[in-house]
């Protein structure tokens, strides 16, 4: 998946910031204006450097997919199109409990197709 089609995934589903991790490579890609967001700490929590990454993966062992973090307005949607990547799409959620589950659903869904 290129950058332009994370790009337009972004923009369509209202996503601020993008974070693209390869466990494999330890490289890590962003996308987006993490000043976007309301708060960064989510950004910081999950994805501060190689030691918090490892650390998100192995908690995401066995659970089912995707998973998402909130502190105040701003939701991490941590999804795994496959085994050596973990994306972190945040944004300033306004969404019911039940608008934002279909939500995260489908944007899992469009990742993992288009992966």
């Amino acid at each position: 998946m290129t950058l332009i089609e994370i790009e337009k995934i972004m923009k369509e589903y209202g996503i601020a910031y993008t974070i693209i991790a390869n466990l494999d490579s330890g490289l890590i890609e962003t996308v987006g204006n993490i000043r976007d967001l309301t708060y960064d700490d989510l950004v910081n929590q999950l994805f501060a450097d190689s030691k918090a990454i490892k650390s998100l993966n192995e908690s995401l062992e066995g659970q089912t997919m995707p998973q998402s973090w909130k502190q105040g307005e701003v939701k991490c949607i941590v999804i795994k199109p496959t085994t050596n990547i973990i994306i972190g799409l945040l944004y300033n959620e306004h969404r019911s409990i039940i608008e934002s589950m279909r939500f995260m659903k489908e944007i899992n869904i469009e990742f993992i197709k288009k992966w």
